[in-house]
């Protein structure tokens, strides 16, 4: 029963939701919203974007020591 009722809320305010999204984005609606609500919508937190350069700079980082290992695989190998 308690999964039912936390369902339900849930549900209903997803359907409720959904089936107001075409009118709430449509390109006229939007074009109509204020430029910071627009902003507000779209844009990530500087948080979010910190995480994802600090990600960036890890990947790179793994990539050049991919780099490294591939190479000294190769020497090895062709030694």
């Amino acid at each position: 029963m308690k999964l039912f009722v936390d369902n339900v809320p849930n549900l209903v305010v997803r359907a409720i939701i959904a089936s107001r999204l075409p009118s709430m984005f449509c390109p006229k609606s939007v074009f109509a919203m204020d430029p910071e609500l627009v902003k507000d919508i779209a844009s990530e937190t500087e948080d979010k974007r910190l995480r994802r350069q600090e990600i960036n700079d890890k990947l790179k980082a793994l990539e050049a020591g991919n780099n490294l290992c591939k190479q000294y695989a190769l020497r090895v190998t062709s030694g």
